[in-house]
């Protein structure tokens, strides 16, 4: 049959590889919880003057997905409101969650090898049916997909929607998987006219 199909209304998933890139963070602020991902005491990673070079890459990746992907206009910028380092031990996984007061979130990951667990990003509901009503397709294509998995690899950066949800399988390997996890939210002039919004 003659037809045209298009993937309306996508969820702009974004992902490059910038290497690995040093940085200074205090490792014992991380707090112990078994089996679970730890996360630095510290929000604030990027804003460090000595971790410049690292928030400068990360943020190239921010202005390139906003405004040479989504087209976003330039005089909005995307401010880094929080940012952390998050491990992984050997065991250790991270539940399904969304972050809040944000508009796009970012991970890079610094060190993660192939036992390290995949990260999986998650549609709440079919985009072609209601929430409350379900039909398993018997085989997963771009259209009716409810779940993308991605095994990571050292100098990634993912970013997403913030909204997005996603968690991480159980690590089994025996070396530390490390990501930088950071927020962004838009600053400046926006919105139409009955929507108007000035942010500093």
């Amino acid at each position: 049959m003659q037809h045209d199909l298009l993937p309306l209304f996508s969820v702009p998933f974004f992902r490059a590889n910038i290497g690995k890139i040093d940085f200074s963070w205090d490792k014992k602020q991380l707090p112990d919880n078994s089996n679970k991902s730890i996360q630095s005491v510290e929000q604030q990673l990027l804003n460090k003057q000595k971790n410049n070079l690292l928030n400068l890459e990360l943020q190239k990746c921010i202005d390139y997905y906003a405004y040479n992907i989504l087209k976003i206009p330039k005089n909005v910028f995307f401010k880094c409101v929080n940012s952390w380092v998050t491990v992984h031990r050997k065991n250790d996984s991270t539940s399904i969650h969304a972050h809040g007061n944000s508009i796009f979130s970012l991970i890079y990951y610094y060190s993660v090898d192939d036992l390290c667990g995949k990260i999986n990003f998650t549609c709440p509901f079919n985009t072609w049916t209601t929430g409350t009503f379900e039909v398993t397709p018997i085989e997963n294509n771009i259209l009716n997909l409810r779940s993308v998995s991605f095994k990571p690899i050292i100098g990634d950066v993912l970013i997403f929607p913030s909204h997005l949800p996603h968690s991480v399988d159980p690590s089994q390997s025996d070396n530390l998987r490390i990501s930088v996890v950071a927020n962004y939210f838009p600053i400046g002039d926006y919105g139409p006219l009955t929507g108007q919004i000035s942010l500093r």
